[in-house]
């Protein structure tokens, strides 16, 4: 009985941690979104400006490319954890190896996108020159003031 109750307990702690996660990835992704694609959106805005030369238009397609799979598996993968989450939170008992495996498939998640964000980041960085850097940078710090 006291394990019954503990695992709902702690499935319903996982539905809630994964409630609470979301508009956390939201609220962090749509930080970082800005950071990247204000970045890329600023880019294409100011391609004139910044004169960028077609091996630089050349690799930042292929960034964006990059950057479009992976989020759309990002999104299947939520949604699928989201299917998990309801599963194992409606089963009659819940399974505790369940549980604990889509606990560290969140973790793992948010890891990867993290690290994601920060290479796409650093990848457009080092295809601009400094010059470039400075304009983009000026125009993302007036955008959020």
């Amino acid at each position: 009985m006291k394990k019954s109750i503990f695992a709902s307990i702690a499935a319903g702690a996982l539905s809630l941690a994964l409630v609470h996660a979301v508009p956390a990835f939201a609220e962090h992704d749509k930080t970082h979104k800005k950071d990247h694609q204000c970045m890329i959106k600023k880019i294409d805005e100011m391609k004139a400006e910044l004169n960028l030369t077609p091996e630089q238009e050349a690799k930042l397609k292929m960034i964006k490319q990059k950057n479009k799979m992976f989020m759309d598996v990002n999104r299947k993968e939520m949604r699928d954890m989201f299917r998990e989450a309801d599963e194992i939170s409606m089963a009659e008992t819940i399974d505790q190896m369940k549980l604990d495996a889509l606990a560290r498939k969140a973790c793992k998640m948010r890891s990867e996108t993290l690290k994601h964000h920060i290479m796409l980041r650093h990848e457009i960085r080092q295809i601009l020159t400094e010059d470039q850097r400075n304009m983009i940078k000026a125009k993302l710090m007036e955008s959020i003031h």
